[in-house]
């Protein structure tokens, strides 16, 4: 077959497994109530799309949590003393 046929096991595309996506992403954030919770794993037991962004998902999730933030410096001031005199930011007069 031609064209944009892509198989339920690696699409996200079905309207149902949408909602499962952003159920699954509110799941990784700590979201979920636990009806949420019953409802979703009941989805994963007969979707292997979904478990395979699942997982990628949550490997993602590790990995932006464990690294810590880089510092960075302040530049507020430098920002704000580049506006022509006169002129002061919403928030800052």
């Amino acid at each position: 077959m031609h064209g944009n046929l892509v198989t339920r096991s690696t699409d996200l595309s079905d309207v149902e497994c949408e909602y499962y996506a952003e159920l699954l992403s509110a799941y990784l954030d700590g979201e979920t109530d636990a009806e949420e919770a019953r409802d979703l794993n009941a989805h994963l037991d007969g979707c292997v799309s979904c478990r395979n962004w699942l997982d990628l998902a949550a490997r993602v999730t590790r990995l932006a949590r464990l690294r810590p933030a880089e510092p960075w410096p302040d530049v507020t001031d430098a920002v704000l003393g580049r506006f022509p005199e006169g002129i002061v930011p919403l928030g800052h007069g």
